[in-house]
């Protein structure tokens, strides 16, 4: 014999425009929501009905928000070579927690919009490029000058 699903409840709906009215509708959320509410649904049939409803839904966290984002711009401005670390440090004295993986997407996109590419190698590391070029360079003349087999004996 075979069961099917229970229908969706306006209790449930409500839960989820509830957490629509917020934002974007995080399913892991949702579903845990819903859970807490004593109604067990799936992950996959709580993805269904966000969309069945009409609702914007993602599965991974929230979205970023504009304080958030204003606090990395800002500890990036003062310290370009900020680390995770310090950056997860800055959000959490405002309030904020995000994930390391979150975090290390979000400042790579800053540091693309607020820093020069030239300015995030450090200045050793731009002098070894330098020279591995110049030899990767002079090598190549040699080798055009000076074919294999007839080196300088020849």
């Amino acid at each position: 014999m075979s069961t099917f699903p229970a229908l969706w409840t306006p209790a449930e709906d409500a839960i989820l425009e509830a957490l629509a009215a917020a934002g974007v509708v995080v399913i892991a959320t949702a579903t845990a929501a819903l859970f807490n509410a004593g109604f067990q649904r799936s992950v996959g049939s709580v993805r269904q009905r966000v969309a069945a409803i009409g609702l914007s839904a993602t599965s991974q966290g929230s979205p970023w928000i504009e304080p958030e984002i204003a606090i990395l711009r800002m500890t990036l401005r003062a310290e370009p070579a900020a680390t995770i670390a310090d950056l997860r440090s800055a959000l959490a004295a405002n309030g904020y927690r995000r994930g390391p993986s979150s975090i290390g997407t979000c400042r790579e996109r800053l540091r693309a919009e607020l820093i020069p590419p030239a300015e995030l190698i450090p200045p050793a590391e731009r002098r070894r490029a330098a020279i591995a070029r110049d030899a990767k360079l002079i090598a190549s003349v040699i080798h055009r000058v000076c074919p294999l087999g007839q080196g300088a004996a020849a």
